[in-house]
Order: C-alpha cells, then sequence, then structure tokens
C-alpha cells in the first residue's frame, strides 16, 4: 500500500513538472495592487464595445461619452480565485456621486478576473461613463475577492461639463440632444 502510494506521489510530481498550471496555489501570501498605466479621454460607448468585441449598444446610447482606463492589476495567491474590479465616481470635495447611472456612480458594471497563475499581471479596461455633471471628479477603482477590499487606487481629477458632455454626444450623434443622466 505505501508503494503505491509513494507511486502516486512521484505521478503527482511528474505532472505538476511537466504542466505547472495545474499545481495548486498554496495561498501562503495574497496580495494585490493595482495602477492606472493609461486613460483614453472622450471615448463612445459604441467605440468602446467595438474595441473590445462587444455587442453595439443601441441607438442613442453608443453616443455616451466616457473614458477608456486600463488598470494594471498585480495579483499573487489568487490563482483559480476569482476577484472583480469596481469602480465609483467622486466629485473632488464632496464625496462619491449619488443619483447617476451606475455606470457613473459605480458598481456595474463589475469587472471579474479569474488568474490561471499564482503570480498574475493582467492590464485591465474599463469605460467609465462621463457624469451629465459640471464639476472636477476622480474615478476610483476598488480590487475585490469576495466580500474584502484588496486594493484600491483613483484616477488624477479631471473637469466635466455639461456643455462638454452634451458637444461630445451631438458631435457623436449628429445632433440630436442626449438622454438625462
Amino acid at each position: 500500500m505505501s508503494a503505491l502510494i509513494g507511486v502516486m506521489a512521484e505521478a503527482t510530481d511528474l505532472v505538476y513538472s511537466l504542466f505547472p498550471a495545474l499545481k495548486p496555489d498554496p495561498a501562503e501570501r495574497q496580495v494585490a495592487s493595482a495602477s492606472i498605466v493609461k486613460v483614453d479621454r472622450g471615448v463612445a460607448l459604441g467605440e468602446y464595445t467595438s474595441r473590445i468585441e462587444r455587442e453595439r449598444p443601441a441607438d442613442l446610447d453608443a453616443c455616451l461619452p466616457g473614458d477608456v482606463y486600463y488598470i494594471r492589476q498585480s495579483l499573487e495567491g489568487f490563482k483559480s480565485r476569482s476577484t472583480r474590479i469596481e469602480f465609483y465616481t467622486y466629485r473632488v470635495g464632496r464625496g462619491r456621486l449619488q443619483r447617476a447611472f451606475p455606470t457613473v456612480s459605480g458598481v456595474d458594471p463589475r469587472l471579474e478576473v479569474r488568474p490561471s497563475r499564482t503570480t498574475d499581471l493582467s492590464i485591465v479596461q474599463a469605460w467609465v461613463q462621463w457624469p451629465y455633471r459640471s464639476g472636477r471628479f476622480f474615478i476610483r477603482f476598488e480590487i475585490y475577492r469576495e466580500k474584502g477590499l484588496l486594493s484600491l487606487v483613483d484616477s488624477k481629477p479631471f473637469v466635466i461639463s455639461q456643455r462638454k458632455y452634451g458637444r461630445f454626444f451631438q458631435e457623436c450623434n449628429g445632433g440630436d440632444p442626449p438622454r438625462g443622466a
């Protein structure tokens, strides 16, 4: 019996040496960090969905203005364990933006990430709609594993006005006014 166990242990070691991705993550240490590596300003939702090869939104929604953030996520000890990135829009000096579309104020959509290696570095794209309000804003990206906050990163502040929002929307849509946000 002990010979059989020894052969099985050697076979398992051989499989893991040939296919290291199959080896379970020991999860001895779990570390997460995030940074914003690039921002594409003024990207219509329709253009963004074309970039990531998703279904284009219908009608006026395709012209909703926003920015695309490229978030570098570094994870260690999360192999085969999903994490998610949530984002929220904050008005500088006033706190989190309330009573706005979820694509502006946060939580929806959540970006799910499932690392395939013990140490994983990935860049995730996130389109965030501009608020249809005037002021200085920043975006906070938070990385979660289940209910635990692992890391967060804030964008640099930016200025938006209803006039700028409306002008962007009208240029994209050929003159039709934006929906209320």
